[in-house]
């Protein structure tokens, strides 16, 4: 299922009219990272961080990755080295950024359900 999640991801991105750059990751360094954070390596998230050290958007938005010689890691923007964590991004995952400082998160218990 994984293998299969990872190549549809792959056909999403080779079908995309953006310029995607991938960096190239190494699965047992995303499988730790996956597995501390606590995402379902069966979730596109799960399978970008678990292949990957990070997706470029147009030169313009990282989806981040897994840690590596070069890029920062998941790990590292929300727990680690606490880079862009603060009290307003409590209770979110941060998870891609953009080349003007914006940040992308998921809600994991900053706000309701209702919201």
């Amino acid at each position: 299922m994984q293998k299969e999640l990872w190549n549809e991801v792959i056909e999403m991105f080779n079908n995309s009219n953006k310029k995607i750059f991938i960096y190239k990751g190494v699965e047992t360094v995303g499988r730790l990272e996956v597995e501390k954070i606590g995402i379902s390596q069966e979730s596109v998230l799960g399978t970008i961080v678990l292949h990957t050290a990070g997706v470029c958007v147009d030169n313009w938005i990282r989806i981040i990755g897994q840690t590596c010689d070069v890029h920062n890691g998941i790990l590292q923007y929300n727990f680690e080295k606490n880079i862009l964590k603060t009290d307003m991004m409590s209770g979110m995952l941060i998870v891609a950024q953009d080349i003007v400082g914006g940040v992308f998160a998921i809600n994991t218990s900053k706000f309701s359900d209702n919201m």
